[in-house]
């Protein structure tokens, strides 16, 4: 039988009679419920022909076929089975094991809920038909796995969303349509433009920032290895974001390894980064040169310092708060060393405020600093006053019957007073001193 399997009304006996052998030989067929176009059931000379049966029902049916020598000697009998309906597959379910690739070579995953029956798959849409047995309509048919569900197919070429049709074919040759539609996204070209920069190559504690920038029409991904405190894989920026990463906090220069790549894993920049931690480096901010802590005089030099990005050079500077003069309280080029006075001129905390402008017009955070403009110890009624300079981290104490040596600064302290001035001893954070006595 030419189809063991058929969606039509019709199948086809073929027989196939080397020359000279069916000589002395008779044949007939016979099929309940067919018509065909020989007399069935009627003995005809054996002779290779093709043989049309018509039924009118589904299901299986059967033809007899029976040889026999011309004296009527039995010598073949066969019964050929076959089957016809008209039962459409139910379509497939599919979808791609993921929803990017970089790869042109994909899994399309396809429901198991099919009949036995179904056996073939049509694939086409932006797929490449390349080595492919069967070309139908722009696509192929391929025999579904007997094991999983899995389709390799190799999508094709060109960045950009594919879209993939499926229908399922059965052995009866009856097919789902419509074809059922997939999509997933094909971009193999790597983001452009891709850059990493560091605020600080220096850092008193184990923190770093980093800005990152890509150019691409699809979300981006960061990873940061190496001499880290915690390893950053794949996490989502914007690109101009600055983030901030944990360097080891033991002090020494840390190799990072920044990487950026697209939602399909296409790497645009794989770069080593050096930080150095160093825990007594002084980093961004306002020094009062000569002048850490305090001050005898008003007039001062004052150097600001930010940290910044290579593409946010400091062009301006402001210096606000507690200072007069004329490169306070405006935009000036950007300098240091700059002088100004502190105001007011007496005895007391001064504060201090700088921020910068870059090359864009964009404002940095403001930095601040506190000094003390002409400290004194004053001494009434048995009670000590300290002024309250910042950065002391202890203070000492002669000329009391009490008895103070490193202990930390308060403002008052209660002093007998046993000689003609009380010395006040400050030692600071950066180990210099200041001695101080009452009129």
């Amino acid at each position: 039988m030419t189809r063991q399997y058929t969606g039509m009304l019709s199948n086809t006996l073929v027989i196939d009679v080397p020359e000279g052998t069916g000589d002395g030989f008779l044949f007939s067929v016979a099929s309940a419920g067919a018509t065909a176009n020989v007399a069935m059931a009627t003995m005809h000379p054996l002779e290779s022909q093709s043989i049309q049966f018509a039924y009118v029902t589904e299901g299986i049916h059967a033809v007899d076929f029976k040889v026999e020598q011309k004296n009527g000697t039995p010598y073949v009998f066969e019964i050929l089975t076959w089957e016809y309906s008209t039962e459409i597959p139910v379509p497939p379910i599919i979808s791609f094991t993921k929803r990017v690739t970089r790869s042109l070579s994909n899994n399309l995953l396809v429901s198991d809920s099919r009949s036995s029956n179904t056996s073939e798959i049509w694939v086409g849409g932006d797929v490449s038909t390349a080595g492919k047995r069967t070309i139908d309509g722009g696509g192929f048919w391929e025999d579904l796995p007997t094991t999983g569900l899995a389709v390799p197919v190799t999508l094709s070429a060109g960045d950009g969303v594919k879209y993939v049709h499926a229908k399922f074919r059965n052995l009866f040759g009856n097919v789902s349509d419509p074809a059922i539609p997939a999509d997933i996204l094909l971009k193999q070209t790597p983001p452009t433009q891709c850059a990493v920069q560091v605020q600080s190559a220096i850092v008193a504690d184990n923190q770093a920032s980093l800005k990152l920038t890509a150019t691409d029409p699809y979300p981006l991904s960061y990873s940061v290895f190496g001499d880290v405190g915690a390893v950053v894989s794949q996490k989502a920026f914007t690109s101009g974001d600055v983030v901030s990463v944990f360097v080891e906090p033991t002090p020494g220069t840390k190799r990072l390894v920044v990487s950026i790549e697209d939602i399909a894993g296409n790497v645009c920049l794989n770069e080593e980064v050096l930080v150095t931690l160093d825990p007594a480096v002084e980093g961004e901010g306002i020094y009062v040169r000569d002048h850490p802590y305090w001050t005898n005089s008003e007039n001062i030099l004052v150097d600001a310092y930010f940290d910044h990005f290579a593409d946010q050079e400091p062009l301006q500077l402001k210096i606000t708060g507690d200072v007069s003069g004329a490169n306070t309280n405006t935009w000036i080029p950007y300098a240091t060393g700059v002088t100004m006075s502190l105001n007011p001129s007496s005895s007391g905390s001064r504060r201090i405020f700088a921020q910068y402008k870059d090359a864009y017009g964009v404002e940095s955070y403001l930095v601040a600093k506190r000094i003390y403009l002409k400290p004194e110890v004053t001494i009434a009624a048995n009670v000590l006053t300290l002024s309250p300079i910042p950065g002391t981290s202890s203070v000492s104490i002669v000329g009391c019957t009490e008895s103070y040596t490193g202990v930390a600064y308060a403002t008052n302290y209660a002093c007998q007073k046993i000689a003609p001035t009380v010395d006040v001893t400050y030692t600071f954070d950066n180990a210099s001193t200041l001695t101080l006595s009452t009129p």
